[in-house]
């Protein structure tokens, strides 16, 4: 059975369990990865919304690939309700984004896939805007700055040995600040732990290196995990029901993101929950 719902709370654990019929060692033969740098997305009411995925790529062996997308500068306004007074809006700049994936060919003893992701110069901001002629100002409710945001997703197999799923981000001179984040200013730069909040409310998650594993569950008689795929991002920015200028959105932002697996299964982070 799956566990299915929104991305908020996938938080709360790293092991997503999808019962599937398929066996772990079956499926490790067809690796594939994926990566992008930015996509957001958003609903309001019954309208959804968003951006990206921006500089994706993704490969499938057989046979072995290497492939790589790399843009310069990026700006998208992206609006978020649809009115003529005081818009939520997402601003998203970026000076470079960088997508890699690789993995090997079919081996007899071994299997490995491999995705990476780079932003430099992002600047992201969710600002209200006014209508169009007013005197008033625009509001700026979050604001996130990095000089550089990397993700570097992997997924080794090699028989009879341990498999690795690992996932790894860092930053340099990330900055998050607005009155989403309660007037403060966060900042963090280095290597970050898997699934650190660096701020939590009812209505804005902020996780950094945030990994998903999914997998089988097989009971013969004692039940084991056996992970196929795993997903890494290196900065989500998750809303729920948060109040964009009187507009109650929710949504997820996502910078930086690569996913390692096997074929045919794999784990989008914004799918699965559990609880918080």
């Amino acid at each position: 059975m799956a566990i299915l719902g929104s991305r908020a709370a996938a938080r709360a654990s790293t092991a997503i369990v999808l019962g599937l019929a398929l066996t772990a060692t079956g499926a490790a033969s067809a690796m594939s990865s994926s990566a992008y740098g930015i996509q957001a997305d958003f609903t309001y009411q019954h309208i959804a919304t968003g951006l990206g995925p921006i500089g994706s790529v993704s490969g499938a062996a057989p046979p072995g690939y290497a492939k790589t997308v790399n843009l310069g500068p990026f700006h998208q306004t992206v609006p978020i309700v649809p009115d003529t007074a005081f818009v939520p809006t997402l601003i998203a700049n970026t000076a470079s984004m960088k997508t890699h994936v690789t993995a090997n060919g079919i081996a007899v003893d071994s299997a490995s896939a491999e995705g990476d992701a780079t932003v430099k110069g992002l600047d992201l901001s969710l600002v209200v805007n006014p209508p169009p002629g007013s005197l008033a100002p625009v509001l700026e409710l979050l604001h996130v700055t990095a000089g550089r945001v990397t993700v570097d997703t992997s997924f080794v197999r090699a028989l009879p040995g341990p498999l690795a799923a690992n996932s790894t981000a860092s930053f340099v001179g990330l900055t998050i600040s607005g009155p989403l984040v309660g007037n403060q200013t966060i900042k963090f730069t280095g290597d970050a732990p898997n699934n650190m909040v660096l701020f939590q409310s009812p209505t804005l998650t902020i996780t950094v290196n945030n990994k998903l594993m999914a997998g089988v569950i097989s009971c013969t008689p004692k039940c084991t995990f056996s992970p196929v795929s795993v997903t890494g991002s290196a900065l989500d920015i998750a809303l729920t029901n948060a109040d964009l200028g009187g507009k109650s959105v929710s949504g997820d932002i996502v910078v930086a993101e690569a996913r390692a697996g096997t074929s045919g299964l794999s784990a989008r982070t914004d799918a699965f929950v559990t609880g918080k």
